[in-house]
């Protein structure tokens, strides 16, 4: 009875069991912390201005009326399709031209010849080398690549300053233009540049033009092709460094008798640095260059290169400025050295000035120096004037040549402008052109009154030097001066090529018996 009685209430206690609880699903949200979540923040479109390259420019302040300056739009709204095209805008300018589109072009001014035009790229000299190594042909410089055209006008020399772009946004700038005209003249050019916020910059234009023969004229078919690239670093305003290419490949037909086929190209590469203390530009500042320049495929001349080194030490303060810049090179000048300045010293006037020395081939030795200065008037009028001297290499790319002294000045005043200059040219491959120079006036020097330097006992050699250059016309040369203007007595000297540090000597005679004697 007891074990039914346990077993019963065994099976009934099961019975009464609630059922096991049946598995149940984990609700917990996924740990999502890890995953990578997709930004959908735009990306920060706002353009940022980078420090770029200061513009190449002379030492400012510059008095108001000494400098013409052709901006970006000036240079691609105009109708200026090379260079000379836009130094008409000069007054005072003369363009010489061989033909139509694609013939030589050359700039007058001043009656000064070569000298009296002076192209820089960049702040570099442009070298002219090939076929235009007396004058530089304008209508080869391609203004697709710039920015920016100053000119600097002295009384007898232009200063051409070319500026290439200068990218300083983020955001990408092209363009393109095509141009079309008489005898189906061409011209298609596109530009694309880009920075990045690094400081790394690149640049590039393309320009190609083309003209047809012209049976009525001297014109034949022409085409050129101009490439530029520049590349850039600069991280911050005070550090930087560029490198740009420039390639030109000109392509001219023949005529029979008029003009020979004529193919050319021409390569610059130009490497430029500087460093400064502020980016700002005040401060000091030095920058370096480093120019090589290249011609071949010319039908006529062979193929040359010349190779230029540039430095330059600036101090810029708020009202004032002043650069010290030296020059080496194996084409000519060998090697030159400017000093340039400029200062405010009073609200409304300005004072500049600017020297050179520059040594050449054949012991050749040029000397200029310009001062101008600058008033400004209410009612934005000005006045202003400028004085310059030279006595330098009339032809600087020849290997032999004479040397040409001139004194220039101009004023302006109520509108107009006057210019005076007096000049004179001496060659030394010869005897010396003698000059009497006084306050009276300037005239010929005989050759009579220097022949007492020859009996001078202050100089053996004066005798066999004296009748070598009577003789040869090459041995030496003398110089006549007048000590005073009342003076009748004048001071002849004669030095030996050969010696030119010895053997000098002064005998006073009469300027009246001088002329006489001629």
């Amino acid at each position: 009875m007891i074990r039914r009685a346990l077993l019963v209430a065994t099976l009934l206690g099961i019975a009464a069991a609630p059922p096991p609880a049946a598995a149940q699903a984990d609700t917990t949200a996924r740990d999502t912390s890890g995953a990578r979540v997709r930004d959908t923040t735009p990306p920060d479109t706002i353009p940022h201005y980078l420090a770029a390259f200061a513009p190449a420019l002379p030492a400012g302040p510059l008095p108001h009326g000494t400098r013409y300056t052709f901006d970006a739009d000036s240079l691609r709204f105009s109708d200026a399709t090379t260079l000379a095209d836009l130094l008409l805008h000069v007054p005072g300018v003369y363009i010489a031209r061989g033909g139509a589109y694609g013939a030589p072009e050359v700039a007058l001014y001043g009656g000064r010849g070569p000298p009296g035009i002076e192209v820089y790229w960049d702040g570099v000299p442009y070298l002219p080398l090939g076929r235009d190594s007396g004058f530089l042909d304008l209508a080869r410089v391609s203004l697709a690549p710039l920015e920016r055209v100053d000119v600097i006008v002295l009384p007898a020399t232009l200063r051409v300053y070319l500026t290439t772009s200068r990218q300083r946004s983020t955001v990408p700038t092209s363009s393109v233009r095509i141009e079309t005209g008489d005898l189906s003249v061409a011209d298609y050019r596109g530009t694309f540049a880009r920075r990045w916020r690094s400081g790394m910059g690149l640049a590039l234009a393309a320009d190609w033009n083309a003209i047809n023969d012209d049976a009525a004229t001297s014109t034949t078919a022409f085409n050129s092709v101009d490439l530029w690239l520049k590349g850039e670093y600069i991280p911050g305003g005070r550090l930087g460094i560029s490198y740009e290419v420039l390639s030109s490949t000109w392509d001219r037909s023949a005529r029979v008798g008029v003009v020979d086929r004529w193919r050319f190209k021409r390569q610059d590469g130009l490497l430029r640095v500087f460093a400064g203390a502020r980016a700002d530009g005040l401060g000091p500042r030095f920058e370096a260059a480093l120019l090589r320049t290249s011609i071949s495929r010319d039908t006529a001349i062979p193929g040359r290169s010349g190779a230029l080194a540039q430095v330059a030490a600036r101090q810029t303060w708020r009202r004032a400025s002043l650069a010290v810049t030296g020059r080496f090179s194996d084409f000519l000048p060998r090697s030159s050295v400017e000093v340039e300045g400029g200062w405010t010293p009073v609200p409304r006037l300005t004072l500049a000035a600017d020297g050179r020395i520059a040594r050449y081939a054949g012991r050749r030795t040029g000397r200029r120096a310009h001062a101008s200065g600058g008033l400004s008037l209410p009612l934005g009028f000005s006045l202003h004037g400028d004085v310059a001297s030279m006595r330098d290499a009339t032809a600087p790319a020849l290997a032999t040549g004479g040397t040409q002294w001139a004194l220039d000045a101009s004023r302006f005043r109520d509108g107009i402008s006057t210019r005076s200059a007096a000049a004179a040219t001496s060659s030394r491959r010869g005897t010396r052109g003698s000059r009497r120079r006084s306050s009276r006036g300037s005239g010929a020097c005989t050759r009579a009154a220097c022949s007492p330097c020859a009996g001078s006992s202050r100089w053996s050699r004066g005798v066999a030097a004296w009748a070598a250059c009577i003789a040869t016309r090459s041995a030496t040369w003398c110089r006549c001066r007048s000590r005073a203007p009342r003076s009748s007595r004048t001071t002849c000297r004669c030095r030996s090529r050969a010696s030119p540090r010895s053997g000098w000597c002064a005998t006073a005679t009469s300027s009246a018996a001088a002329m006489s004697t001629a």
